[in-house]
């Protein structure tokens, strides 16, 4: 199952060039005689060299027009004809490549490729997995070290379209201690969003989803004043070895515009606590993206993770 979700701007001039051939008319007196018959072929000749001139650059008159609907060079794009370019040939991960009345393509329609969510690590004397303890509490982490120590995973909201707000994962951070997680919902500008739902799965969760969501079943927590929402976890969420993944699973529950539809939100499954330590497991931010779909940068992440 899968979010569906329909995002920087360049231009260049493109110049029509019309191109005027120049007639000469002349004339001689006959009764000038020879120097009249000279004159007048020299004329000629110069009429005719002009002629041929004119004909010359009538004849380059063929060049690209810009809004005929056929990209030709120096052309970058001529109406619906990109030259058989997409956002993705150019970069981008997704979204809709535009031809804008100069001829010059228009990427403020594609969507940025997305990189992995920042990850930090929390100091623990139990190196159960054999890991190893980060240098300092908030070490930086990776996907990879997620993948090892947890089984985790992240499956993106489908872009590929890219003009609808989604829920991106942005963060993920290691905590000691407390058996719940916490999940932490930001707007565009980095601002806690209160009053979201957020759903939280586990396979004998007992509420019902909207046909739309990532699982079928869930209960849902709501984001208070300081953009969290928080659940709890039990000893069944233990991981029974190093990588082998829990039964949770976490995404962003906002209802759609539509009747039984939902916004689109990144998914975090296989969630849960290492076992041999202090409730060792993941905290999460999300965060809100409209288009474009770059998100605002998140200037500090504190662990345990707050705002």
């Amino acid at each position: 199952m899968q979010f569906g979700r329909p995002a920087l701007g360049r231009g260049s001039l493109a110049a029509t060039v019309a191109l005027t051939g120049l007639v000469v008319a002349c004339g001689g007196d006959p009764a000038d005689g020879v120097n009249a018959n000279a004159n007048a072929n020299n004329a000629n000749a110069n009429a005719n060299a002009n002629n041929a001139n004119a004909n010359d650059n009538t004849n380059t008159n063929d060049q690209p027009l810009c809004g005929d609907g056929v990209a030709e060079p120096p052309e970058e794009c001529d109406g619906a004809d990109l030259g058989g370019l997409t956002c993705s040939g150019l970069g981008y991960a997704g979204g809709i490549l535009a031809c804008n009345s100069d001829c010059a393509l228009d990427d403020s329609g594609c969507t940025l490729p997305l990189g992995d969510p920042a990850v930090y690590r929390a100091a623990d004397d139990a190196d159960v997995c054999a890991s190893g303890p980060p240098a300092a509490d908030c070490g930086p982490g990776d996907m990879a070290f997620v993948a090892a120590e947890y089984g985790t995973t992240l499956t993106r909201a489908d872009d590929a379209v890219g003009t609808l707000t989604t829920y991106r994962l942005v963060a993920m951070v290691e905590r000691l201690g407390p058996s719940n997680i916490d999940v932490f919902v930001l707007g565009p500008d980095g601002a806690p969003l209160p009053n979201l739902p957020v759903a939280f799965y586990w396979p004998t969760a007992p509420d019902p989803s909207r046909p739309d969501e990532w699982y079928p079943n869930k209960v849902t927590g709501v984001t208070g004043a300081d953009g969290r929402a928080g659940f709890a976890i039990t000893a069944d969420a233990y991981l029974p070895c190093c990588g082998c993944g829990g039964p949770h699973a976490i995404w962003v529950s906002e209802p759609g515009g539509a009747p039984d539809t939902t916004v689109a939100s990144d998914l975090v499954d296989r969630l849960g606590m290492v076992g041999g330590t202090n409730h060792r497991h993941l905290d999460l931010m999300f965060q809100r993206v409209d288009p474009p779909p770059a998100p605002a940068p998140v200037d500090a992440v504190r662990c345990p993770l707050q705002i």
